[in-house]
């Protein structure tokens, strides 16, 4: 893809993307509960 395009997608994530990152956040988040 090209930058432009890139970008686009970045400043507009689409809804499974934006659910794919929140789901990351929340494993993230655990994993980080679970190793302090």
């Amino acid at each position: 893809p090209s930058d432009v395009d890139r970008d686009v997608r970045a400043a507009h994530p689409t809804g499974l993307e934006r659910s794919l990152m929140e789901l990351a956040a929340c494993v993230f988040q655990k994993a980080c509960l679970c190793t302090h």
